[in-house]
């Protein structure tokens, strides 16, 4: 496709096939789109999660005793999972995910939206 058709498409000018507009569709979806994923022995596994809180903290490992090295941002903002690690337990939940973007350290699996902890598919660290 021309860069010409994909602007069209953007601008809504030009008429495209429908394959053509949903490419256009998952280019321009928002970061508050549902989390990726990538292939691991053939299953989809789900390696990017929302935070259920506002500034939480992310530690230099798996315990509040361990030192904040950076205060994420509003609920929702997606954290990237590497491994989870069993630390201190937060509200009855014992499972620290090791988390390398937006920054890189350890949050508790209590505040993010994972599901059941650990999250099915991370690896243990």
């Amino acid at each position: 496709m021309s860069a010409r058709k994909v602007t069209a498409v953007l601008t809504g000018t030009v008429a495209v096939p429908a394959a053509a507009a949903a490419a256009t569709m998952l280019i321009a979806a928002p970061a508050s789109a549902a989390p990726a994923t990538h292939a691991t022995h053939a299953a989809k596994v789900r390696v990017w999660y929302p935070t259920k809180v506002t500034g939480l903290r992310v530690r230099s490992g798996p315990s509040t005793r361990f030192r904040t090295l950076h205060v994420l941002g509003r609920a929702g903002t997606l954290v990237r999972i590497r491994c989870y690690k069993v630390g201190q337990r937060i509200n009855g939940d014992p499972i620290w995910y090791n988390i390398t973007k937006p920054y890189t350290g350890y949050v508790s699996g209590f505040w993010l939206r994972t599901g059941p902890d650990p999250a099915p598919g991370i690896p243990r660290c």
